[in-house]
């Protein structure tokens, strides 16, 4: 059973001693009906923003909305009850309009799971005028009056509507469905900022496959990330005797998303989850045959990465989220970590994973690789096998792509991977034994090498007397 905290029930005591009507309203009551513990508690009222001051005077008071009718205090949101409006532009109200009762306060908001109120003072307590504990009894996200309303009223409403179906694995009721595939493209009257917040929701929800499936059944994918539904029309040619089935590169990506929620911890969330939706965006692009007819991506990443940054710019990702993810889509080709392995002994193909995980390490912070892993199996696992732990232990078994991404991560867990600026000596050392201008960078780039392929090196002691050997030898070569 879940708890209403004693702070929310004694703010509506002290609103109903007062002579006011109170009630926890929103997503609070949805998740309490669920038995899921809600994020927000917020708490609706008769009270006008004025007279909330007055009550709470001697409280932590922020007027925080006050032009629509919402204060906090003590950290939690107090809003007067509103009516409908009129939205003009399909994504603000006209004009904020306050209500007398908390049925005219329901009757504004989107969908019946989200418009019931609860009194935690009154046996009695839930007020639910459109059915909407039926609805989550039901697995239902039905809209509150006409969707196609609600839906010129807040564009962004439909998107709400496929994120609750892949948070809770609820299906989308008919009307309600049919009137988001009609007015689909009334989503570009939304900023970009909303969208990719939207967006991120249902990515990280609890079945992102379902939410993105949604998206592009609705036809709002087509408005919003064309290029991802342009995919769906990239079909996989594979050689089934290898078990490569998936039928076109969006079911390729989409299972990637479902696979990736196996994963139990990201260093950035948002990041892997997004670079997951994007990195097959270039194969399209690159698209070949070999002399058997299967299909092949050569170079792939690098075009995908050219089309997620104009598609992240275009959704307002900050500049770090943006570097952050553009590298993750970077190494998703295992032909991209190929190329970082190189060739040459094994001391220098290790210098060379080494140098990887160091400078990755020093740019993104450690969670980077472990980032890089956990998306490089779940595209694993998607392209190759179903989505299941079974497929995903085989697949951790064996494939180059983990074993490099491991070596990396034990590089650093080890401390073995170093940076230049982390070698215990530095410019002023090699100046100090008569090398000058470009000299001093190429002994320390040379000295960084061979800490690469033996980290034992970076010794200060064993480092300068490496310095003293270069030097004897600059001096004979002088001679000579």
């Amino acid at each position: 059973m879940v708890q209403i905290p004693k702070r929310v029930t004694d703010l509506i005591k002290e609103l109903h001693n007062a002579g006011f009507e109170a009630y926890i309203v929103g997503g609070a009551v949805r998740d309490f009906v669920l038995g899921e513990k809600p994020h927000d508690w917020d708490i609706a009222s008769s009270a006008d923003t004025d007279i909330l001051q007055k009550i709470f005077s001697d409280r932590h008071f922020v007027p925080s909305g006050i032009q629509y009718g919402t204060v906090t205090v003590d950290g939690y949101e107090l809003t007067t009850f509103r009516s409908e409006s009129t939205y003009s532009d399909g994504r603000h109200p006209d004009a904020v309009t306050f209500a007398k009762t908390i049925e005219e306060d329901l009757k504004r908001r989107d969908f019946t799971i989200n418009a019931m109120a609860l009194d935690p003072t009154k046996p009695d307590r839930i007020i639910d005028p459109y059915d909407g504990q039926a609805d989550l009894h039901d697995g239902l996200i039905r809209c509150v009056g006409d969707p196609k309303e609600r839906f010129s009223e807040d564009a962004l409403r439909m998107m709400r509507a496929i994120r609750f179906a892949a948070k809770f694995d609820f299906k989308i009721e008919e009307k309600t469905w049919r009137a988001i595939q009609d007015t689909s493209d009334l989503i570009r009257n939304v900023s970009a900022e909303r969208i990719c917040a939207e967006l991120e929701k249902t990515l990280l929800s609890s079945h992102p496959k379902q939410g993105m499936n949604l998206l592009y059944d609705s036809g709002l994918m087509d408005q919003i990330l064309p290029e991802v539904a342009d995919l769906a029309g990239v079909i996989n040619n594979f050689n089934p005797d290898e078990m490569l089935m998936k039928p076109s590169l969006f079911h390729e990506t989409v299972d990637t998303l479902k696979s990736l929620k196996y994963e139990k911890v990201f260093g950035n969330e948002k990041c892997v989850f997004f670079a997951a939706l994007c990195y097959n965006l270039g194969k399209p692009g690159v698209i070949t045959k070999d002399c058997d007819g299967v299909t092949k991506f050569p170079g792939f990443a690098a075009k995908s990465t050219e089309i997620a940054e104009n598609l992240l710019k275009r959704l307002k990702f900050s500049n770090d989220d943006l570097k952050y993810t553009l590298e993750l889509i970077q190494y998703s080709d295992p032909e991209a970590l190929l190329e970082v392995r190189g060739k040459g002994t094994p001391n220098q193909i290790a210098a060379n994973i080494r140098r990887f995980a160091a400078e990755h390490t020093a740019k993104f912070g450690d969670s980077f690789l472990r980032d890089l892993l956990s998306l490089g199996v779940s595209i694993s696992c998607a392209t190759l096998y179903p989505s299941s732990r079974q497929m995903r232990a085989k697949q951790e078994n064996g494939s180059f792509y983990v074993d490099f991404c491991k070596l990396c991560k034990e590089f650093v867990e080890n401390g073995t991977a170093i940076t230049m600026n982390q070698m215990t000596v530095n410019g002023n050392d090699v100046r100090e034994h008569g090398f000058e201008g470009k000299e001093i960078g190429t002994v320390l780039s040379e000295l960084y090498q061979k800490c690469l392929e033996n980290p034992k090196l970076n010794d200060r002691g064993s480092l300068l007397e490496i310095l003293e050997n270069m030097q004897e030898k600059e001096k004979e070569e002088d001679l000579e």
